[in-house]
């Protein structure tokens, strides 16, 4: 792939995910927000990469374009599971990647069994089934977005360096467990909100 973005990545794996780490603490998403909230965004992260994958005519990227999107997807998908891991008191950096078996002969094998191994985490966190059971999965869903980025021709580090190259400078607030961008349309409402409520307390 010849965009920048892409390519221009120095940082090791556990960097990032250090990088990463650093960014949602300052934007108090790992205390202000729960692991099952944070599942929500991860769903909508992975919902993305399918819709993507789809648009694309049911391939994992024609051009560079196409996959640079499919790139920032993993990586989003990445940093939520970052913030999860965080919340569940574990260092996503230091939890090895499982061996992802892959039917060649099954049509997006890979995306499936992230979906599967996806309703399982859905179901540890909501039970609180503790972190030994979010490790596993979360290690296993590392294998599978790795299988899913070197079809995509990347690496896990170069799609984590284009997610958090997208989100280092992102600003916002916290309103009740989510974060709101200062680019959402609702921004402004909820700061005067926010403020509404500071002042009634």
């Amino acid at each position: 792939m010849t965009n920048e973005k892409a390519t221009a990545t120095v940082l090791t794996q556990s960097q990032l995910f250090q990088k990463i780490t650093e960014w949602a603490e300052a934007r108090n998403l790992i205390k202000g927000s729960t692991s099952v909230s944070q599942f929500a965004k991860f769903d909508s992260e992975f919902g993305e990469l399918c819709t993507n994958i789809l648009v694309f005519g049911g391939s994992y990227g024609r051009n560079d374009a196409e996959r640079l999107a499919l790139a920032d997807d993993i990586g989003d998908c990445l940093v939520v599971l970052t913030i999860i891991c965080e919340q569940e008191g574990l260092k996503i950096n230091r939890i090895a990647p499982d061996v992802a078996p892959i039917d060649a002969s099954v049509p997006f094998a890979d995306v499936l069994a992230i979906e599967g191994i996806k309703g399982l985490l859905a179901d540890v966190l909501l039970k609180g089934q503790g972190a030994a059971s979010v490790e596993s999965l979360v290690s296993a869903l590392k294998a599978y977005f790795s299988a899913v980025a070197t079809k995509v021709g990347l690496s896990l580090e170069v799609c984590l360096a284009v997610a958090y190259n997208d989100i280092k400078d992102r600003t916002g607030v916290m309103y009740k467990g989510t974060f709101i961008k200062s680019t959402d349309p609702n921004y402004e409402a909820v700061k005067e909100q926010i403020a509404l409520e500071a002042k009634s307390e």
